[in-house]
């Protein structure tokens, strides 16, 4: 059942690709990959379901199938041909990306729903002792959410790069108006290469952020740089997108379908859509953004070989995080491979 919702990935990425860009058209494809999505993710994340996990995902990508078909027979119906992007390097797509959802979030959404989150994150995974009066740095620190979580738990100082300005003009303001901002710095930079003083920092995060980055020697670049700026015994928050099961099955071939659109366009019409701000924020995520899948082994010999040491497992603490280590479901492997990778390492 698998290599059957892989060949009909093929098929409706082949039909697409036979299609003319007319706003209709898009608007139609962006809207039933919206629905599988959260389709999919509301059977997985049911512990409790008993049926076939492949089943219903295979039957909408029929549906699809014979709505593109029809699509292509009413080609004369249509006009207002959109235009294919400009080719632009991944960092240059995924800067535009971030950095416009990031900043989409209002004042209470914020507050509600990022930074209350890792609040709680901080907590369950009881790092209080270890980030009480401590100088934290974050490698991609987007609008701000886990530094200011960290600062209203106790922390010393906290140092956040983005290489996004418009991520780091939002933290600034918010920060500022919730009158943390003392002690807590951002700065536009990038996490490969920006230059930091050698053990200075008691706690790194890199919180799904080295997934995105354009190549795996500049993964382990900037995994070394975390290294470089973290004093001997201090810990680091490591979270990265595991490879495997059918989440990642669904999502990759939604972002490969869609990655000759215009990601403005997606963003926009996701975000027209009367759904949570988090929830447009991961689809916009899973469709226009490139991933790098990883695996618990591979990870832990990665970072073992750059100095760091495997400490512990840590958990999301909400429904749809997909976390191996904290589940009690049969089915997670078929559903989500190695999972969220969420862990806490430690430099030797």
């Amino acid at each position: 059942m698998k290599k059957n919702i892989q060949k009909k990935f093929n098929k409706i990425n082949s039909l697409i690709k036979s299609l003319d860009n007319y706003e209709f058209i898009i608007d139609v494809i962006i809207n039933e990959f919206i629905f599988i999505y959260l389709h999919v993710e509301k059977v997985l994340i049911n512990p409790k379901f008993k049926g076939n996990i492949y089943s219903s995902t295979d039957r909408l990508l029929s549906n699809l199938i014979i709505k593109l078909n029809d699509l292509k027979s009413m080609s004369n119906y249509f006009d207002n041909k959109t235009f294919k992007p400009e080719k632009k390097k991944v960092l240059d797509i995924h800067k535009y990306i971030f950095q416009n959802l990031w900043s989409k979030y209002t004042r209470q959404e914020f507050i509600k729903f990022r930074l209350k989150n890792y609040i709680q994150r901080v907590k369950i995974n009881n790092l209080l002792p270890i980030i009480k009066n401590r100088n934290i740095i974050d490698f991609g620190s987007g609008h701000g959410q886990f530094l200011m979580a960290i600062k209203k738990l106790g922390a010393s100082k906290c140092f956040g790069i983005d290489f996004g300005k418009k991520n780091i003009n939002y933290a600034k303001k918010i920060s500022s108006s919730l009158n943390i901002s003392k002690n807590l710095l951002f700065r536009v930079g990038n996490v490969v290469t920006y230059k930091l003083k050698k053990n200075s920092y008691d706690f790194a995060i890199q919180n799904g952020v080295f997934h995105h980055i354009d190549t795996k020697k500049n993964e382990i670049k900037a995994y070394k740089n975390v290294y470089k700026c973290l004093k001997k015994g201090s810990f680091f928050w490591v979270y990265t997108q595991g490879g495997g099961g059918l989440m990642q099955l669904v999502s990759n071939n939604i972002y490969e379908t869609l990655k000759g659109f215009d990601k403005r366009k997606i963003i926009n019409i996701i975000f027209s859509k009367n759904i949570t701000i988090n929830k447009k924020y991961v689809l916009s995520d899973n469709f226009t953004a490139k991933y790098r899948f990883n695996s618990w082994t591979k990870l832990k010999k990665d970072l073992n070989k750059i100095g760091f040491v495997f400490v512990r497992p840590l958990r999301g603490g909400f429904i749809t995080d997909f976390d191996k280590n904290f589940t009690k479901d049969k089915k997670f492997k078929d559903k989500f491979g190695e999972g969220q990778i969420r862990a806490l390492f430690k430099k030797v």
